[in-house]
């Protein structure tokens, strides 16, 4: 059987170190880059120029071989002869060196007879051996994807993808110049939050130990950079990464760059001015042209750019009559009659922006200015004067996408204060994507901020704009792909994304709503031998059926979840990073409505998981007090539940040396996650526990 190239390289390696050669040194003799020994080349006739590169060509005639090496200024032929470096010094790169190998490579420059620059050398030798060889046909290779998941081959053998990466690193030293020049100062704001604002999106969350407390990683820097307004600051800027927990498509990345601006005394109505003054400069000095061209497609970007408003997009272009009076019933069934699939507890907002975004951004193609925005889709934009529905705020449209997003920024902290209010609301009936409450922000607005414009751009899809492309992941450099071996317990492995799983609607992911409690209890009893645990699964299923009915939710589902959330407990108490999600694994095998199988998987508190709906939310604070309320109650003379207090619970959850296996934290969380104070919290659990006291032998 033939050798692999991968094997006969390898055994290549060993023969240079047979020899005493190192194949990985240190430190290397570079005199010129390509680009600089091309300048000077008639000076080096007579004075040897020492390059290093990539060899990408290596073709050999008896005792003559010519190389084409590369690095990253430019390409440049070598010619290796056996007179030039002797012999014994020739056969040997001969026998070990191939294409790929990076070298170090000493002479003199000539032209051969076809007039090519080359370097006659008189010593040559490995520097970095490559152990696999480069594609052989990767220009216009079909599977795109693994371009995006090699990207380093990619850039090594694709000069357009390399040119795409250059011009975006152009794109972003430009735009820093524009604003540089303009009195803007670059700053840096905590990617790190305690809370995810400045934007609409669903956030990544994730834990500090020392602090033992939850960051979401920022989904935007807005709320940071106009504190420093208030601080004094008039003209600030930032660029870097940003995240949100999202779809992965051709227009959207997880993690993504964005810049902002935030502009003392100036409205929106400068920032359009200014949009078109950058989009111009950036054109020029990074396509030397005022036209982009997109797939074919030549989009003029000139200014001034047209104007459309956001009733004229939806009344005029989507032909929806009386748009603006409509209440979110209405516009729902609207929604749905285009075809837009609409979720529960979506408000007016949403319902505009979902209905924008299907029927009318698409046909957008030329710079355009989308303005005057209602207000439910801005909690964060100053109202219009004239129209105190609306809000002094742009996007700016190309081609079909959001490329810049920006408004006259609200400063009055007491309207603030209630469009957060309202967006907890909006978040409270469903709405996953609503603003949280920014009490800090709040307080830094009571202490002033002027009359303020902000402004932020996504600079991915600037650049693909630019670069010509209609895919982001062109435009990344290591855009996010689903990983190809997730780890055994991550939920990653589970089609999640790190930290927070996508949400939970069992009626849109499959599996069996109804799945009965004999099923259930079947399914328990195969897992779970410890009729202790069992009694403990029986308490939670009866405190979530009670739960279920003070927050309207569905008895039969909600227990389940109780019913089966510790079945994996026996197999994975030595393994608690396991823990709950090996039990939703089972679940889902066994067909269960997803959404209970979710209440289960994000119930253990160790995964840092975000709690998405109250189901989640009241799986995790109840199951943990169960276990107090029964230590509770083997305490007692007769070890009764009947004769358990509501005040003892109380009292002994203040104890940290009683049940210390219970995790106070977790049962103390109740207040925040779903509105209970403890005390109402115990006296719902206890009397659920109460009425099935016999089944629990309490």
């Amino acid at each position: 059987m033939p050798q692999s190239e991968s094997a006969t390289r390898l055994e290549r390696l060993k023969l240079l170190r047979a020899r005493g050669h190192d194949p990985y040194p240190s430190k290397v003799a570079r005199t010129h880059t390509i680009a600089d020994a091309l300048k000077s080349f008639d000076a080096l006739k007579e004075k040897p120029a020492t390059v290093t590169g990539r060899v990408r060509a290596l073709r050999a005639h008896g005792k003559t071989a010519f190389l084409d090496i590369e690095d990253g200024t430019g390409k440049l032929q070598l010619s290796l002869a056996q007179d030039g470096v002797g012999e014994s010094a020739y056969g040997s790169l001969t026998e070990t060196l191939d294409i790929a190998d990076f070298v170090e490579a000493t002479g003199t420059s000539f032209q051969t007879r076809t007039g090519e620059p080359t370097l006659r050398l008189s010593a040559l030798r490995i520097i970095a051996k490559t152990l696999e060889p480069l594609p052989e046909k990767w220009h216009g290779l079909q599977d795109v994807e693994q371009r995006f998941r090699k990207r380093y081959l990619d850039l090594i053998v694709n000069e357009e993808s390399r040119a795409i990466a250059l011009m975006r690193i152009r794109l972003t030293q430009a735009m820093r110049g524009f604003f540089d020049a303009r009195g803007f100062l670059e700053v840096e704001t905590p990617m790190l939050q305690p809370l995810a604002g400045g934007a609409t999106a669903r956030p990544f969350v994730t834990h500090h130990h020392a602090l033992d407390a939850d960051y979401f990683l920022r989904i935007a820097p807005e709320l940071y950079l106009k504190r420093l307004i208030v601080g004094g600051f008039e003209k600030v800027y930032e660029i870097g990464r940003c995240f949100r927990n999202e779809g992965v498509d051709r227009a959207h990345n997880p993690e993504f760059t964005m810049m902002e601006f935030y502009w003392a005394y100036a409205d929106y109505e400068d920032l359009m001015k200014l949009t078109e003054e950058l989009i111009g400069a950036l054109l020029n000095d990074v396509k030397g042209s005022t036209a982009l061209i997109i797939e074919g497609k030549k989009i003029h970007c000139a200014p001034p750019f047209p104007r459309l408003t956001f009733q004229d997009a939806l009344e005029g272009r989507a032909g929806i009559t009386g748009a603006f009076t409509m209440d979110a019933r209405a516009l729902a069934a609207v929604a749905e009659e285009k075809g837009i699939a609409v979720e529960n507890g979506w408000g007016r907002g949403r319902l505009f922006d979902e209905l924008w975004k299907h029927l009318v951004r698409p046909t957008v193609i030329a710079p355009t200015f989308l303005i005057d925005h209602p207000i439910e889709l801005s909690p964060l934009a100053k109202r219009k004067k004239d129209r105190p529905e609306l809000v002094e705020r742009f996007q700016l449209i190309m081609n079909g996408f959001e490329i810049a997003n920006a408004f006259s920024e609200l400063n009055d902290p007491i309207d603030q204060e209630e469009r957060f209010r309202a967006q907890e609301q909006a978040r409270d009936t469903g709405d996953d994507e609503a603003q949280r409450y920014d009490e800090d922000f709040v307080t830094a607005l009571k202490h002033g901020m002027p009359p303020t414009a902000g402004w932020g751009m996504g600079i991915d899809r600037l650049a693909s704009l630019f670069a010509g492309v209609q895919n982001l992941k062109e435009v990344i450099l290591f855009p996010t792909l689903r990983p190809i071996h997730p780890p055994l317990h991550s939920p990653l492995s589970r089609g999640e994304t790190a930290g927070v799983p996508p949400p939970s609607k069992g009626e849109d992911r499959g599996g069996d709503v109804s799945f009965s409690r004999d099923k259930a209890l079947a399914l328990l009893r195969q897992h779970v031998k410890n009729e202790n645990l069992i009694k403990h699964m029986f308490a939670v299923e009866a405190v979530m059926r009670t739960l279920a009915e003070k927050f309207s939710g569905n008895p039969e589902q909600w227990g389940l979840a109780g019913l089966l959330h510790d079945m994996d407990w026996e197999e994975t108490e030595e393994d608690m990073a396991a823990h709950s999600l090996r039990a939703a694994e089972y679940m889902t095998e066994a067909g269960i409505d997803p959404a209970v199988v979710r209440a289960v998987k994000v119930h253990n508190h160790l995964h840092n998981f975000l709690l998405e709906n109250i189901m989640e939310k009241s799986l995790f604070c109840a199951e943990e007090l169960t276990g107090l309320i029964t230590a509770c109650a083997l305490v007692t003379p007769h070890k009764k539940l009947q004769d358990v207090k509501v005040s003892s619970v109380l009292k002994k959850f203040k104890q940290p040396s009683f049940a210390k296996g219970v995790n106070r934290e977790v049962i103390a969380r109740s207040q925040e996650l779903i509105g209970m104070s403890l005390e109402e919290l115990v006296n719902l659990e206890l009397k659920a526990m109460q009425e099935i006291a016999d089944e629990l032998g309490l």
